[in-house]
């Protein structure tokens, strides 16, 4: 490569960026490795790794450890409503959901989840863990805990689908509405980060929630983590 008066690293940067606005590289894309782009470049890896560190500064690359730097997807609209659903956001910018069941077990209340959702401490709750995936890259991990003296048969209708909608559906609740939502920002736990597939030192948006029923019963209080680097929400007012 030829400096031209120019810094190595910066044409190394330049040439990647130019990839990456013509689609050459493509969202979601895992780069070569370091050794392969300096081969490429015929350059040590320091000046490539110099020049990645800027187009990751500029979020335009992010590093997943243990797998390696990939480019950055487009950030999704994420819509917080009274009507918020996980599908139904996805479809609408154009992106294929799909949701993995992560566990689904029977568990007393805590003090905190029984105040959301006005029951006893100690009362049983399923606690239903969810993977959100858009066009098969994760952007959400939930907790969502229901009340099992309101809904005693949500284990099984999860064991048959990982839509909550649908879920809510097979045991009777056709229709509900969130109450409140909250929403935080703060660093991943490893689990998460690991599931989620990000770097440990990149923040997750975090929205706690509760919906209810038609007779304003709460049926659901979710804690649910996103990639802050892939969703970007709006308020419906």
């Amino acid at each position: 490569m030829n400096a031209s008066g120019i810094s190595l690293w910066r044409q190394v940067g330049e040439t990647l960026l130019q990839e990456i606005d013509q689609g050459v590289l493509s969202p979601g894309e895992r780069l070569p490795t370091d050794a392969d782009l300096a081969a490429r470049f015929q350059v040590n890896r320091h000046t490539v790794r110099r020049a990645l560190a800027h187009l990751q500064n500029e979020g335009l690359l992010r590093v997943e450890r243990g797998r390696g730097t990939f480019i950055v997807e487009d950030v999704l609209d994420y819509r917080l409503g009274a009507r918020t659903r996980f599908s139904e956001n996805l479809h609408s910018s154009g992106r294929t959901p799909h949701r993995t069941l992560i566990s689904a077990i029977e568990q007393p209340s805590t003090e905190a989840v029984a105040e959301q959702l006005l029951l006893s401490v100690g009362d049983p709750v399923a606690v239903v863990r969810l993977l959100g995936d858009a066009d098969g890259s994760p952007v959400s991990l939930g907790t969502n805990y229901f009340p099992l003296g309101r809904l005693p048969d949500i284990l099984a209708a999860f064991a048959r689908q990982t839509s909550i909608t649908k879920a809510l559906k097979i045991v009777g609740v056709s229709n509900y509405r969130r109450r409140i939502t909250r929403i935080g920002a703060r660093r991943p736990v490893a689990d998460e980060a690991r599931l989620l597939k990000m770097a440990s030192n990149q923040p997750v948006l975090e929205t706690e929630s509760v919906d209810v029923d038609e007779d304003d019963q709460p049926i659901i209080y979710s804690r649910t983590s996103f990639r802050s680097d892939r969703i970007q929400f709006y308020v419906e007012t």
